[in-house]
């Protein structure tokens, strides 16, 4: 008896995440050195990784979308901006 249920990433790697969000692999680092962004490092070593955990991120996303319809720049928006100019 096999189980059909997919499951779904509790977590998304960095190239995952930056594809995910639409945004160049530089940009999420740059989000993630100055905290803007929710991940977590794991690991120790040559081993060590970031992981951005997909419910986080979706929650981060959703706040992100609230500040852009209350007219204040979030911080990842201010970032981007200020990359442009």
């Amino acid at each position: 008896m096999s189980n059909n249920v997919q499951s779904r990433p509790v977590v998304l790697r960095y190239r995952e995440a930056a594809k995910a969000l639409g945004v160049s692999q530089r940009t999420l680092w740059l989000w993630t050195k100055a905290g803007l962004i929710p991940h977590v490092r794991v690991g120790l070593g040559r081993r060590k990784t970031i992981l951005y955990p997909l419910d986080e991120i979706k929650a981060w996303l959703a706040r992100q979308s609230q500040t852009q319809v209350d007219g204040k720049k979030s911080g990842a928006t201010a970032t981007r901006e200020a990359g442009t100019k």
